[in-house]
């Protein structure tokens, strides 16, 4: 018989052997377990022996270089999921952000076009806006300034007359004339500011030169000299 004849028939006795055993799976796993019972210490030394021989030690390191592999994998996949989980985190983050951001920028532009809205409401028509230039131009502050102005255009002495000064001179005199002491102010349109010497004959135009008189009393004055006021100390003196 020679090697050919031996490795058929080696392959036909492993192929019935192996047919067998599948169609025999209880018995065969019964007779291996009965076999392992009575001879614990024959398998026992087959197994050291195997452990020891070339073959075994190849078939261990294949076996642990399996099980690298598999964690290995499991690593890979474990960190893959991971990292995907945290991608979806911060892409719902950031989708998070934007929609806030464009949240935020339609809720100004609707504040802004509001704001815009009021203004146009609010803003007056020509027809106010020249009653409101007419108040003022008879009010107490209008006649103040122009009091400023035209004492610094036309002085040629001393100028240090200021707007604060000529409204705490009205408060002195408790808004009266400071002659006759009858009440006065732009709503009764009766205000007038004086020079004790007039700007025309080298009056200064300072705190202590000026005073608060009402209409009848500054036409009688007018560029003379002046009047005899009333006994209350107006505020100008307390202040100088």
């Amino acid at each position: 018989m020679n090697n050919t004849e031996l490795a058929t028939r080696k392959e036909k006795k492993a192929l019935y052997r192996k047919k067998w055993r599948e169609e025999n799976r209880e018995l065969d796993l019964q007779r291996k377990r009965e076999y392992r019972e009575n001879n614990k210490e024959l398998v026992r030394e087959r197994a050291r022996l195997y452990r020891l021989s070339e073959k075994g030690k190849m078939v261990r390191a294949t076996y642990r270089h399996k099980l690298q592999e598999e964690a290995k994998q499991t690593t890979i996949s474990k960190r893959e999921t991971r990292n995907k989980i945290r991608a979806e985190a911060v892409s719902q983050k950031a989708l998070e952000t934007t929609i806030k951001k464009e949240e935020a920028v339609r809720r100004k532009e609707a504040e802004a076009i509001a704001r815009r809205q009021e203004r146009l409401a609010k803003k007056k028509t020509p027809e106010e806006l020249e009653e409101r230039r007419r108040k003022y131009a008879t009010s107490t502050a209008s006649r103040i300034r122009n009091t400023v102005t035209r004492g610094r255009r036309v002085c040629t002495g001393v100028d240090t007359l200021t707007y604060i000064e000529l409204v705490s001179l009205l408060v002195g005199q408790r808004h009266k004339c400071n002659c006759c002491g009858v009440k006065i102010s732009h709503d009764l349109g009766n205000i007038n500011i004086d020079h004790f010497i007039p700007l025309s004959r080298g009056g200064d135009n300072t705190l202590e030169n000026v005073q608060w008189l009402c209409g009848d009393c500054n036409k009688k004055k007018g560029a003379n000299a002046p009047i005899e006021p009333l006994t209350f100390s107006p505020l100008k003196k307390t202040l100088s």
